[in-house]
Formats: structure tokens, C-alpha cells, sequence
């Protein structure tokens, strides 16, 4: 009986480290296959590239610190449009930017090296992805109320700065980054027109 309780005694020991050893093992299996899929939907930039530059004429420049590869599932370079090539080039990390006609690819990290193009209203940008720059004027609004409460709202290697002689805000972002916090300014302005109304 005394070696029976012995060997309960020593398994329940030994349980907790079995199922950690089983654990890992199932999480290093699953990672292994997720890094195989991921390996299995690369696809080189440049085929890419040239793909979508024979079908729409767009010329485009590469930087040579870029990635050479890209993920994409499901993806026919064949039918690749001009607006998904942008989307795979963001969603992999990189930047875009529009300079005289030219497709400029570039590390996101390195976009505020580049002159970016400036926007006015009304001013129209093929895709959202693409980067600019714009001064937004903040209205009746206190332009350094508002940059803690949009900041967040701007990508890491993005840009937002305030000028408060014009109460404007200078930032530099994808076009969809930069439309999106234009539209919560003119509503926040809104909003405080509204409440001064019912005050009066």
C-alpha cells in the first residue's frame, strides 16, 4: 500500500510538468504550421509590380531596404488591381507615396525622409493608402485639446503637430488616416456649435 501511495504521490508531481511539455510541444507545432502557411503565400514584390505596371502604365520605385517579398492569400497576379497592389503594399508594412507621377515604395519607418505631397481641399488621391500631408484647420475648436485626443489616431510613423497662431493642425498620414480625422474635427466643431446654441 505504502509504494502504491508512493507512485499517486509522484505522478501528481509529475502531472503539472507532463501537460506544461505537452503544451509547449502543441504550441510549437502550431507555429510551425502557421510559419509554413505564411511561407507558402509569399509573393515577390517585383512580379507583382511588374504585373500591375503592364496593365496600368503606373511606373513605380522601389526602395532598395524594401521587402522583397510580400503576403498575400488568394491573391492572381493576373488580376491584381492598381488599388489592391496598394493595399498589399500597407498591409505588408510599407509606404506609399505619389511624387510627379511616380510610385514611390518606401520602408514605413523611413516616410517622413520623403517629400510628401500637400493636399487642399477638394484636392482628389487615387487610393486611401497613399501617403500626404495636410493643414487642417481646427475651427472653433482649441486646436491643443484636440491633439491629445486625435493623436492616437495616427499611425506610429505618422506625423501631428499643432500651429496655434492658425489653430491648425499639420499632419502627415495615409489620405484614408487624413480624411477620417478631418471628418471627427468638423463633427467635434459641430457638436460644440450645438452645445453653445443651447446655452444661449
Amino acid at each position: 500500500m505504502k509504494y502504491i501511495y508512493l507512485i499517486l504521490v509522484t505522478l501528481l508531481f509529475l502531472a503539472p510538468s507532463l501537460t506544461e511539455a505537452k503544451s509547449k510541444n502543441v504550441k510549437h507545432v502550431n507555429e510551425k504550421h502557421y510559419s509554413l502557411s505564411i511561407e507558402g503565400k509569399k509573393i515577390k514584390l517585383t512580379k507583382l509590380l511588374d504585373s500591375v505596371s503592364e496593365r496600368t502604365d503606373k511606373n513605380f520605385l522601389l526602395h532598395a531596404n524594401s521587402r522583397a517579398e510580400v503576403v498575400a492569400y488568394g491573391v492572381d497576379l493576373d488580376k491584381v488591381s492598381y488599388a489592391d497592389l496598394l493595399t498589399i503594399i500597407d498591409l505588408n508594412g510599407m509606404a506609399v507615396i505619389d511624387i510627379d507621377g511616380v510610385v514611390n515604395i518606401v520602408p514605413v519607418k523611413s516616410i517622413k525622409q520623403y517629400p510628401i505631397p500637400s493636399i487642399q481641399d477638394g484636392d482628389k488621391v487615387e487610393h486611401g493608402s497613399l501617403w500626404v500631408s495636410k493643414v487642417i484647420d481646427a475651427g472653433n475648436n482649441n486646436v491643443n485639446q484636440l491633439l491629445p485626443i486625435l493623436r492616437a489616431l495616427v499611425r506610429y510613423n505618422g506625423h501631428m503637430a499643432t500651429h496655434q497662431q492658425s489653430n491648425s493642425l499639420v499632419l502627415v498620414a495615409p489620405y484614408n488616416s487624413v480624411m477620417r480625422i478631418e471628418k471627427i474635427i468638423k463633427e467635434l466643431e459641430q457638436a460644440t456649435s450645438k452645445k453653445s446654441k443651447e446655452k444661449a
